[in-house]
């Protein structure tokens, strides 16, 4: 059995559970939303909050010792589905040419009414 290692939340984010969790060579991020440090929706819908997800998630990354370049696996849950074609905009800019395996779902609902959530899986040996 390998190791768990949790990663502690950012800032004073108070939740049942661990943002992010290493089991040996890989770092599993929990899904985040576009939240600000506050805990509110960042505004300008989907790609305002693709963008301030995956910073989250990037931070969270690098707390743990790696980054973006290391995921390996990213599962992304909107509420509209129609939205995507943004989503992926702002998603490119974030993985212009490491792409990750993905996958996308649409949700019924998701924390704080967000239009995204998102997690990933990377390499801790990146």
């Amino acid at each position: 059995m390998s190791q768990v290692t949790m990663v502690q939340p950012l800032g004073d984010e108070q939740h049942p559970y661990s943002m992010a969790c290493r089991v040996g060579d890989l770092i599993f991020v929990g899904g985040c939303t576009g939240r600000d440090e506050q805990g509110h929706l960042v505004p300008g819908g989907i790609a305002q909050e693709t963008a301030r997800a995956i910073e989250r998630i990037a931070a969270i990354l690098h707390a743990a010792g790696t980054s973006l370049t290391s995921v390996v696996k990213v599962t992304v849950y909107m509420a509209d589905l129609n939205e995507l074609p943004e989503l992926n905009r702002v998603y490119h800019l974030f993985f212009p040419s490491h792409l990750p395996t993905r996958t996308v779902t649409q949700a019924a609902y998701l924390d704080h009414n967000a239009r995204v959530e998102i997690d990933m899986v990377a390499s801790a040996s990146g």
